[in-house]
């Protein structure tokens, strides 16, 4: 679907431009890939082979029809989460007045059935861990890696998502919350900032769930009208290699710096003003 949009559109509009990578020669060169044809059958492996789902969105302006399954993958999994929901991401709001000519409402707009599924989970007694960029960060090539969404609001949607899900009196909510909503921004290290002062951006998409089915691609949390791509894994000793590799010591530096959570020195949702 990609390919035949851009390849039908490359050269009537100025925006769609095609590159083509090839693995025989040393340039890249512009043109379009010929058509893939690709099964619908679930492709077998032999004994012992981890399960791995493709999964992608096509969001808007390439077909009309729902074509956005990653994001209904990923709600249908969070329900699926008994006991621990590991985040990193980019961000989980979306603040931005236009992006590659597409128009998004004013304000801040959160992906609202996902934070329920959040919710739910939490609210079950499940734990929930979100790793999110600095606010203003900035990469070491300066690209931007922070839609302007301090972590604190992220706080408080979560709450104001979970308080319209329960009855729980506000106090014990808070107190909930500020036990198993693991909040922190990005850290591989002790510091927040990179040598010239730029907050440390973080350019993740992976989620993980129960130690056992996780998610690696470019699909994003916060709500966006991009076209993307990724596999979720279904295998437990997949899932330990990964979160031994990565989210372990990316929690370890990370829940220094918690706003929430057993490891967070204050909570949030006990602070006045929120930082």
């Amino acid at each position: 679907m990609l390919w035949s949009f851009v390849c039908a559109n490359a050269g009537k509009d100025p925006e769609v431009t095609s590159v083509e990578y090839r693995a025989a020669a040393p340039n890249i060169v512009a043109g379009c890939l010929p058509g893939i044809q690709v099964s619908s059958q679930v492709m077998g492996g032999p004994s012992g082979a981890v399960s791995v789902l493709a999964v992608a969105r096509l969001a808007s302006g390439i077909t009309a029809d729902f074509a956005n399954q990653s994001e209904l993958a990923r709600d249908l999994m969070f329900s699926a989460a008994r006991r621990t929901i590991l985040i990193a991401q980019q961000d989980i709001g979306f603040k931005e007045a236009g992006i590659l000519g597409v128009s998004y409402p004013a304000g801040v707009t959160y992906p609202e059935s996902t934070l329920e599924r959040v919710a739910d989970f939490l609210l079950s007694g499940g734990d929930a861990y979100i790793v999110q960029s600095n606010f203003g960060a900035v990469g070491l090539s300066k690209l931007i890696y922070s839609n302007d969404v301090p972590l604190a609001d992220v706080a408080r949607k979560i709450h104001a998502v979970a308080r319209s899900r329960t009855r729980l009196p506000d106090s014990d909510l808070i107190a909930l919350l500020c036990q198993h909503l693991h909040l922190a921004p990005f850290r591989f290290g002790a510091d927040p900032a990179w040598l010239d002062g730029h907050p440390i951006g973080n350019h993740s998409k992976f989620w993980m769930l129960d130690d056992h089915v996780f998610y690696i691609g470019s699909d994003n949390i916060y709500p966006s009208d991009l076209q993307e791509f990724g596999y979720i894994v279904d295998d437990r000793n997949a899932a330990f290699a990964a979160r031994r590799a990565y989210w372990d010591p990316l929690w370890k530096w990370s829940s220094l710096a918690a706003i929430s959570g057993s490891e967070a020195p204050a909570c949030v949702f006990r602070t006045p003003t929120p930082p």
